[in-house]
C-alpha cells in the first residue's frame, strides 16, 4: 500500500476509508495530530461544529470533514 508502513498517501487513506478526495492523492501521510495547531505531514479532523472556525489555523497536512464544512 505505501512504501513505509508509517506513511500512506492521501489517496490509499481516501480510498480505504471510502472518503471523497478533495487534494492533492499523492501527498504523504505519517500519522495524525490534533486540529489545532495540526502538524505538517498529519492528518486531523474536524467532527465538533464549534471548532469549524479553528480550521483555517490548523498546520495539519489533511483534515476529514464533513461534506458541509469542506463546501466552506
Amino acid at each position: 500500500m505505501a512504501d513505509s508502513p508509517d506513511a500512506y498517501s492521501l489517496g490509499e487513506l481516501a480510498q480505504r476509508f471510502e472518503l471523497k478526495l478533495q487534494g492533492e492523492a499523492a501527498l504523504r501521510i505519517e500519522g495524525v495530530c490534533a486540529l489545532v495547531p495540526g502538524q505538517p505531514g498529519r492528518l486531523s479532523f474536524c467532527a465538533d461544529p464549534r471548532l469549524r472556525g479553528s480550521l483555517g489555523q490548523s498546520q495539519a497536512a489533511a483534515l476529514v470533514l464533513s461534506a458541509r464544512d469542506a463546501q466552506g
